[in-house]
């Protein structure tokens, strides 16, 4: 965390972000190709020898390749936020991450995660990176303010 953390504080993705990126479509792509692969079941030596399947294999890794690009592209362009926050005493869903308040009171959800999971506490305010990707906002990186390193953390320039 704290590469990504110092990779963000200048204004840029960490490699592993860049490979998160990557790895969100793929697993996305596997998980629609082998239940497909499942109910196709009995026909599938018939579809392997066939001009259709093959070319929809193609097509289909073609898709996620674009996408993956497109996204990094998108990911890359896209300025990155600093924010002070503060977790959140609402309780919400296991598998939903925990959102953040701002110092106005806003609560900032976080669609996308590109940080590795880290417990918030109520209460707590934390250093976060963040994109804005059109309505979503993608977690780039967050550490406790109250961490021993967390003045090295501070964007590099003045937030804006």
């Amino acid at each position: 965390m704290q590469a990504r953390l110092r990779a963000n504080r200048e204004g840029r993705l960490h490699r592993q972000q860049y490979l998160d990126l990557i790895a969100q479509p793929l697993v996305i792509g596997l998980l629609l190709f082998v239940p497909a692969v499942f109910i196709i079941g009995a026909r599938l030596t018939y579809l392997v020898v066939s001009r259709t399947w093959r070319l929809a294999m193609i097509a289909f890794i073609v898709y996620l390749a674009l996408r993956m690009v497109i996204q990094a592209v998108r990911f890359t362009r896209a300025q990155i936020q600093f924010a002070i926050l503060r977790g959140t005493p609402h309780i919400t869903a296991p598998w939903r991450p925990q959102p953040l308040e701002t110092e106005g009171g806003d609560l900032l959800r976080f669609q996308t995660r590109l940080a590795p999971p880290l417990r918030i506490q109520a209460d707590e305010r934390y250093l976060v990176y963040y994109l804005k990707d059109g309505d979503r906002l993608v977690l780039l990186s967050l550490a406790p303010v109250n961490h021993p390193r967390a003045e090295q953390w501070y964007p590099a320039q003045s937030p804006t």
